[in-house]
């Protein structure tokens, strides 16, 4: 199968968008790039001072881990200065990032959501009590994974090392958005949805008589996919570009 004529849309962040776009075009599908959000670094982001205090460091999504590893940069530190920690990534495409940074992982979840990072962290750890966390983040990321390991008696520090923008397109990409006619949107974080749903983007759409399908990266997207009644819809079952070219595939058959 390919994706031969299809109109996909990409709206992942700028820096992030390369590589889809290479792997749907080189499935044939013609591609219109709409970036929806921004990644950019956060004002208040910072490194600690003392990183061997710390026993263990989270990272929630590759953004973390290149973001954090600019702020430790700027203090003159590096990924290596965290070796006593043991290591957790919510999935296999953040404990990646890590591993390209010369960084050892030591737990990765199944499934790229907190709640079974927090239980795999902790079945890794006996001895929660104490144990002192480093959790960098975005300035839209939940305190479900610093509340849950609190309530175990883990110390955590959360640092806010970048932040995400929601975008509104310019008049001249919304209207080559509605020109293209998409028949597939890609969305790989619920922020990319409240941006595509803030911009009047499904009624401007339906006022087309255009329905795609969206595609979604995983299991809080697709939430936010269903909270904005958007539908068709398809979720990746491999949370990487792969999983969501392929949920495409077979979509369109």
């Amino acid at each position: 199968m390919t994706l031969l004529n299809k109109r996909i849309v990409v709206t992942r962040a700028k820096d992030q968008s390369a590589s889809l776009i290479a792997k749907l075009r080189e499935d044939r599908a013609l591609v219109l790039y709409l970036p929806l959000i921004d990644i950019v670094p956060s004002a208040n982001g910072y490194c600690p001072e003392r990183l061997t205090d710390y026993d263990w460091l989270v990272l929630t999504s590759v953004n973390a881990v290149r973001h954090f590893g600019a702020c430790l940069n700027a203090a003159e530190k590096s990924y290596a200065d965290l070796r006593q920690c043991r290591v957790a990534a919510i999935g296999e495409a953040t404990a990646r990032a890590l591993r390209n940074a010369g960084v050892e992982v030591h737990v990765v979840p199944e499934t790229h959501v907190s709640g079974p990072l927090i239980e795999a962290l902790l079945n890794s750890e006996p001895r929660p009590e104490g144990k002192r966390v480093l959790l960098p983040q975005g300035n839209l990321s939940k305190s479900d994974i610093a509340d849950a390991l609190e309530a175990k008696g883990m110390s955590v520090t959360p640092v806010v090392c970048y932040e995400t923008v929601l975008r509104q397109p310019e008049p001249l990409e919304l209207q080559e958005f509605l020109d293209f006619a998409p028949d597939g949107i890609t969305f790989f974080s619920p922020s990319a949805v409240h941006s595509f749903t803030r911009a009047g983007l499904p009624e401007k759409l339906a006022a087309k008589g255009k329905h795609p399908v969206y595609a979604s990266i995983g299991s809080l997207t697709t939430r936010a996919l269903q909270n904005g009644a958007l539908s068709p819809f398809v979720e990746a079952r491999q949370q990487s570009e792969e999983g969501i070219i392929d949920a495409m595939k077979t979509y369109f058959g």
